[in-house]
C-alpha cells in the first residue's frame, strides 16, 4: 500500500503525533482479514485514535448509509484496532475495504493501488 501524508504534517501536540494522509489499497487485496497498517511504518510507537474520513452517503446493498469512501466512490473502507489495550495506545489497526454498491468485503488478489481513502490517526 502507498501512503501520501499531506503538506504540513506529521505534526504533533505536546507529547502526542497526528497525520493525515491518503491510504492507497494494495495491488493484491489479502484472502479474508484486510490489510494491517502499523504505527511503525509512521516512525510511531502507536496509534490512539485512528479514524477513516470522507463520510458521504452512499447507496450500499440498495439501502442508504453513510460511510467513509474512498476519493473514486467506488469503495468504501473500515480500520478497527488490531487489539483493544485499555489505557495504553495499540500497535497497528486492520483496514478492510468494502464494494460501495454491494456492501461486500473486497475479493482476493483485487487490485486497489489507484483507489484511495483520507486517514487521520494520533498517536505516540
Amino acid at each position: 500500500m502507498t501512503r501520501k501524508i499531506l503538506p504540513g504534517y506529521d505534526t504533533s501536540f505536546g507529547n502526542k503525533k497526528a497525520s493525515i494522509w491518503d491510504e492507497y489499497g494494495p495491488k493484491s487485496y489479502p484472502a479474508s482479514g484486510g490489510v494491517t497498517i502499523t504505527a511503525k511504518t509512521l516512525g510511531w510507537g502507536g496509534f490512539d485514535w485512528f479514524k477513516v474520513c470522507n463520510f458521504q452517503v452512499a447507496t450500499v446493498n440498495s439501502q442508504t448509509v453513510v460511510v467513509p469512501l474512498s476519493f473514486s466512490g467506488n469503495y468504501f473502507a473500515t480500520a478497527a484496532f488490531a487489539s483493544t489495550a485499555p489505557d495504553s495506545a495499540v500497535a497497528s489497526v486492520v483496514m478492510k475495504w468494502y464494494v460501495t454498491s454491494t456492501g461486500v468485503e473486497v475479493g482476493s488478489g483485487v487490485d486497489l493501488s489507484a483507489e484511495a481513502v483520507r486517514v487521520f490517526a494520533l498517536g505516540v
